[in-house]
């Protein structure tokens, strides 16, 4: 004799399916998070923030260093290059380990990441910089007539006015 029938309840004639019980429950939650921004998302979701925070410590952590091939098949390590010096330090604002950081986190949230890479100075010998662009300044994308996945150009707008920038 257990519970149920000391207290005089029958057993259920049928238990119902998941998609009576589970899934409208399932559609809404589902449905609320997909209509939610990305930064509404970072804003309101701890978790997001740990794990895409936790991907993006991990690989910047990662050194990333300049390798020039040898003829025989090896490798050397090339330290005095612009390459070199591009990868110590991508701009005057940020380490590589930054720069890393915040390209991996917009390709965790955003599934794309842009980077800009851009003279300083005028002369031959100028000196590089990266810089990153946040996904949410990319308003458009303007796409060949003959081939409409590959960019011609991009609409960065980081305030009010958009600036259109050739691929």
């Amino acid at each position: 004799m257990g519970l149920r029938s000391f207290l005089g309840l029958k057993p259920p004639k049928k238990v119902p399916p998941v998609e009576v019980t589970a899934r409208p429950i399932w559609d809404f939650l589902v449905s609320d998070i997909e209509s939610m921004s990305i930064e509404r998302l970072w804003r309101e979701q701890p978790y997001l923030r740990t794990v895409v925070g936790f991907l993006a410590r991990s690989v910047a952590s990662v050194g990333i260093h300049t390798l020039v091939r040898k003829p025989e098949g090896g490798r050397e390590r090339v330290r005095d290059s612009e390459l070199a010096r591009l990868m110590r330090q991508p701009n005057p604002q940020q380490t590589m380990y930054e720069f890393i950081y915040g390209l991996v986190a917009d390709l965790a949230l955003y599934d794309e990441a842009y980077v800009a890479v851009l003279p300083v100075g005028d002369d031959v010998s100028a000196r590089w910089v990266m810089k990153l662009i946040p996904p949410s300044w990319v308003v458009a994308r303007v796409a060949d007539k003959f081939d409409p996945f590959a960019p011609v150009e991009y609409q960065v707008r980081p305030g009010a006015d958009a600036e259109s920038v050739a691929v």
